[in-house]
């Protein structure tokens, strides 16, 4: 590498409130001659990825990796923070039939234990790892405390085989099976950070993006910026395969931010029966247009939870708790059996469980989604296919549904349709009424064919004196749903036999055109165009 200045690993950036804005990659800012480029492959300046100075990496760098039918065999950690306009992009280039480079976690190597910046605390956490390095050496230090990886763009790779049993040799030399609680990208913590066009499968959590208390901040709440992740994209990746059977923690992503978007992702199902498809803790979260196939949540909500306190006290742009709100939008969903159960589309809170603080509150403004059930009903068990599982009642939460099409049919051609269930066990909900301009008659805001109010519980989670956490639903009182009916006429699905879930022009679901909340509309987020439904076709970056 050619002569220049080290990276300032003492830079920290004073946070602003998250706009409700993606962040997409920008290297606008890119002088002619600012940035090298890293080639790595057969026949380039580096033999494989292990060998980049990755530690060294300016504001405007690329890395160039190229296919080869070899998978790549290298764990790689970043430290490294472009700046704004001047990203840092790491891409895959793809080989003559269009694949991705591989990054494959079956008898990985990790990086050298010197040089590199990477803490032994994440030996074996993940193939690619972006986090604060420490211990460099080469004239640089540890980076100052409250510095993060940052405005950093990983695009056009594929990152595989990252959990037991498979086994890798770590910092020290030490070939050692990877633990459960591992992923093929791992993050604590980055901000401005973006993932796109990459598949991610096969690993024990896909991708995995945390923030933790600042330890840094005075006690007792440790409440600080100094490890707390900011500013994620996640957009046009395909994931799925991802979890380990029986493993409720492992998911094909779990994320925990503040800004966080994913949009144009195809998800498909998870690994085995206990995993979610998207956990998210994350203050301040956007899904939108992506393809979501199936888990035992779809889309799971949960509390803020690492950086908690810090978290639920921070504003939008508006002056709103970020945690106050959660847009879900212009998706499609499928619901099929999990093992012997279904699943529910959006969890949202932990209610009783896990740290019980119920940041989350408000309004969950789910609205010009597709959800299809595929569920055969099967009485004192699969009553109903669940929409909606809302844990906190401390400071009340409520869905705010519209411009819906739910569809439900059964998963065999001879079994019953099982409903959609409004809520598992119950909730409160706002399912609206407009009035149609061209016909000037009141219409349901959404589409449904076949509901309850709520899936009876049969002890699954009842109370009990040894389990008094657990509830069979009375903490809320299942209203606002007057405003359903439930509809007879065609979904105008393309090809629903074959697979195909794009929507005829005369589909009932354009015609519903209920206006939108102000708090969608302050915020810019209006749907457009269509989502996903197969990996790798979300439009290209703006």
């Amino acid at each position: 590498m050619q002569s220049r200045a080290l990276p300032n690993l003492t830079r920290i950036e004073t946070p602003t409130a998250w706009d409700h804005k993606a962040e997409y990659p920008s290297r606008s800012a890119c002088g002619a001659t600012e940035g090298l480029t890293f080639e790595v492959g057969p026949g380039k300046a580096y033999t494989t990825p292990r060998d980049v100075p990755w530690i060294k990496l300016l504001p405007c760098d690329v890395v160039k990796i190229y296919y080869r039918p070899a998978a790549y065999k290298d764990v790689i950690f970043i430290g490294a923070r472009g700046e704004k306009n001047k990203y840092i992009t790491v891409t895959g280039v793809p080989g003559p039939n269009g694949e991705r480079p591989v990054f494959d976690g079956v008898d990985a190597i990790s990086p050298p234990a010197t040089g590199t910046g990477m803490s032994s605390v994440f030996d074996g956490f993940g193939m690619i790892i972006i986090s604060r390095p420490i211990n460099i050496g080469g004239g640089l230090t540890s980076a100052s405390y409250g510095y993060k990886p940052g405005y950093l763009h990983i695009k056009g790779l594929t990152v595989q085989n990252v959990r037991p049993p498979a086994s890798f040799t770590s910092l020290s030399g030490t070939v050692k099976p990877y633990a459960a609680f591992t992923s093929g990208i791992y993050v604590a913590p980055a901000e401005h950070l973006a993932i796109t066009d990459c598949e991610i499968a096969n690993n024990g959590l896909g991708f995995f993006l945390k923030s933790d208390q600042d330890y840094m901040a005075p006690a007792p709440d440790y409440l600080g910026n100094g490890r707390q992740s900011r500013n994620i994209l996640v957009r046009n990746n395909y994931f799925h395969d991802n979890g380990i059977d029986g493993n409720t923690s492992l998911h094909n992503a779990y994320t925990e931010a503040i800004g966080t978007v994913y949009e144009y992702n195809y998800f498909g199902r998870p690994l085995g029966t206990s995993a979610d498809n998207i956990k998210d803790r994350s203050a301040g979260i956007i899904f939108r247009n992506n393809y979501i196939d199936s888990a035992m949540h779809n889309i799971s909500l949960r509390d803020p939870e690492s950086n908690g306190p810090y978290e639920a006290i921070q504003k939008d742009a508006l002056g709103e708790d970020l945690v106050k709100y959660a847009f879900v939008y212009n998706n499609v969903f499928i619901q099929r059996l999990i093992g012997a159960n279904g699943g529910i589309v959006i969890g949202h809170g932990d209610g009783d469980f896990g740290a019980q603080k119920q940041f989350r509150y408000g309004k969950v403004f789910f609205y010009s989604n597709r959800v299809i059930s595929k569920y055969d009903y099967l009485m004192y068990g699969r009553d109903g296919a669940p929409l909606f599982e809302m844990l906190n009642y401390n400071r009340g939460t409520e869905v705010n549904a519209l411009n819906n099409l739910m569809y439900a049919t059964s998963a065999t051609a001879s079994g019953t349709a099982a409903n959609f269930s409004l809520f598992f066990w119950s909730g409160v909900a706002n399912y609206p009424t407009f009035l149609d301009a061209t016909t000037n008659t009141t219409q349901p805001a959404n589409w449904i064919n076949k509901y309850i109010e709520a899936m009876p519980n049969y002890g699954n989670y009842a109370s009990s004196p040894s389990n008094p956490n657990l509830y069979t639903g009375t903490k809320f009182n299942g209203t606002g749903h007057t405003g359903l009916t439930k509809q007879t006429a065609d979904p105008g699905f393309t090809n629903f036999a074959a697979g195909d879930y794009s929507l005829k022009a005369t589909s009932p679901f354009y015609t519903l055109k209920a206006p939108l909340p102000t708090e969608v509309t302050t915020r810019t987020l209006t749907p457009s165009g269509e989502p996903v439904l197969a990996p790798f076709k979300g439009p290209a970056l703006p």
